[in-house]
């Protein structure tokens, strides 16, 4: 079989005299410059000359070295030319976007989300471009996504509540107090300040078992930072909470029927329009209950709205309907 061979193959590769091999294929390449001569003692030859050359073994055991080295520049040369490719493609988008050709901006900013390049300013820009052109609901969701990576960016945050304020009463959900305050940080900043808190407080907690003297002056600062760990380590748990349990989601359609139940028959509840913020409880088929801002709670189509995320492994696109 042909994996049988391939370790045949192999010992026979490494048994080759690369020194020889390259003495050879050496000497049947003239060097590209003729005026320099291969011992050093004479100047430049006239063209049609022979100029015979000595092999350099060392010269070829370094080129054999080399091998690996450039066969990894080979795999890895793909990675700057990705990174040089979408920020070409980032500049395309912006230009377009300067040109007043928004969809066609939108469109170009979401080719790169498809290439897997994510960050604060390409969510941002989306979002104005979704704006411009009358997406206000797609708009509100990719301003949240850059809000979720850059929460304390003062033009993110102008340009979600001036979308959100666009939007008619009843239909942006306005952010609880405790949720307010946890979107301050970041759930990696959270997550860093939490564990540094805590490796304080057992710094102190050891000092004072260490020196037992020092105790009774560190029992404040101990008890303060006991406390300062419980406060942070409950903001990232609200954090992770309203991150991964919480669905929210975005009404895109200019018009949406919320119905009492998952029904087209079913009575009509209220309406909302582009750009309401809701909380989804739960799924039915092709419905969803969902939670405004007032805390009216219906039922309405799946493809009128879309989301920040999905349960499970599915993520969702930005500005892509929920499925």
């Amino acid at each position: 079989m042909l994996t049988d061979d391939v370790p045949t193959l192999m010992d026979s590769l490494g048994q080759l005299d690369y020194s020889k091999l390259c003495s050879k294929l050496w000497s049947r390449f003239p060097r590209p410059n003729p005026s320099l001569s291969p011992s050093g003692g004479e100047g430049a030859r006239r063209a049609g000359e022979g100029v015979q050359f000595t092999a350099p073994t060392e010269t070829c055991r370094l080129r054999g070295r080399l091998v690996p080295l450039l066969l990894l520049l080979c795999l890895l040369g793909p990675v700057p030319l990705l990174a040089t490719d979408t920020a070409s493609s980032f500049e395309t988008a912006n230009k377009l976007y300067e040109q007043g050709k928004f969809i066609d901006a939108a469109a170009s900013y979401q080719k790169i989300l498809q290439m897997g390049r994510v960050s604060a300013a390409l969510y941002f820009n989306l979002g104005n471009a979704l704006f411009k052109s009358g997406q206000v609901g797609r708009a509100i969701l990719n301003y949240r996504l850059a809000e979720q990576l850059d929460p304390r960016d003062p033009d993110i945050r102008a340009n979600l509540q001036f979308a959100r304020n666009s939007v008619s009463a009843g239909g942006s959900r306005a952010s609880d107090r405790w949720r307010r305050w946890i979107h301050r940080l970041t759930l990696n900043e959270w997550t860093a300040v939490t564990v540094a808190a805590l490796w304080l407080w057992f710094g102190l907690l050891a000092a004072g078992q260490l020196r037992p003297g020092f105790k009774r002056s560190l029992r404040g600062y101990t008890a303060i930072t006991g406390a300062t760990v419980v406060l942070i380590g409950t903001g990232l748990g609200l954090a992770f909470y309203d991150r991964f349990h919480t669905l929210w989601a975005v009404v895109i359609a200019p018009e949406t029927v919320v119905r009492y139940g998952p029904l087209e028959e079913s009575p009509s509840h209220y309406t909302l329009r582009d750009g309401a913020e809701l909380i989804v409880t739960d799924r039915q088929n092709s419905w969803l209950e969902v939670i405004d801002s007032f805390g009216r709670k219906g039922w309405l189509r799946r493809d009128q709205v879309v989301s920040l995320r999905t349960t499970g492994d599915q993520q969702t696109v930005a500005g892509a309907p929920t499925k």
